[in-house]
């Protein structure tokens, strides 16, 4: 389990019982299910790791700002919200009860590979435990990380495109993208020049 995010307490059921009745805002001792211990180990989906940015729904984007997200439009006036999300402390979303839709339908390739019985919780918490080692490892070699974009971005960001990766980022850097890609069907791509034009349209203001 990945004890970047969670609190530490003297016994791990206690552990996951707080976490999931702060997310799910229930007063009883309910202990979460695999799916949700799953989630409340892993928050990739929030924290900028898996997504760039989450689309909304026509509608949610006045409640999103209201939540306090940042909130973008897409040349076709679509409305987005950036990753990571303002709204994940890990691992919980403060704003779980009014999360927007996108956010409650989704599901990674992970936990639906373990609900369909290919997966067990534990070997799932391992591919987490070891998912999370290699995004620690690969932001410790940043040179300049930026908070405010998604790992992907950063990775973007601090290595051209045009030059091969540092030898010590090379091996961190080629097992994390196979990983998500075969874990959680998530292909980093390292283009640099709409990255760019990406960064400036949406940062231009400093947010």
């Amino acid at each position: 389990m990945n004890s970047k995010h969670l609190e530490v307490f003297p016994d791990p059921s206690e552990q996951l019982s707080v976490l999931y009745n702060r997310c799910y805002n229930s007063s009883s001792q309910s202990m979460p299910t695999p799916s949700e211990t799953l989630c409340l180990s892993c928050g990739m989906c929030c924290d900028g790791t898996l997504h760039n940015f989450t689309f909304l729904r026509a509608g949610e984007e006045a409640r999103a700002r209201q939540l306090g997200l940042r909130v973008r439009q897409r040349r076709d006036g679509i409305p987005l919200f950036l990753q990571p999300c303002a709204a994940f402390n890990a691992p919980v979303c403060v704003v779980y009860a009014q999360r927007p839709h996108a956010c409650r339908q989704y599901k990674c390739k992970l936990l639906l590979k373990m609900e369909a019985g290919g997966a067990t919780l534990e070997s799932a918490l391992e591919t987490v435990q070891r998912a999370c080692e290699l995004i620690a490892a690969l932001r410790r070699l940043m040179p300049d990380p930026d908070s405010r974009l998604s790992l992907d971005q950063q990775a973007k960001s601090n290595w051209r495109v045009a030059e091969p990766l540092p030898a010590e980022v090379q091996p961190v850097y080629n097992e994390l993208a196979a990983l998500l890609k075969s874990q959680y069907g998530v292909r980093w791509l390292r283009g640099r020049s709409r990255f760019r034009r990406w960064k400036k349209k949406f940062f231009q203001k400093g947010i």
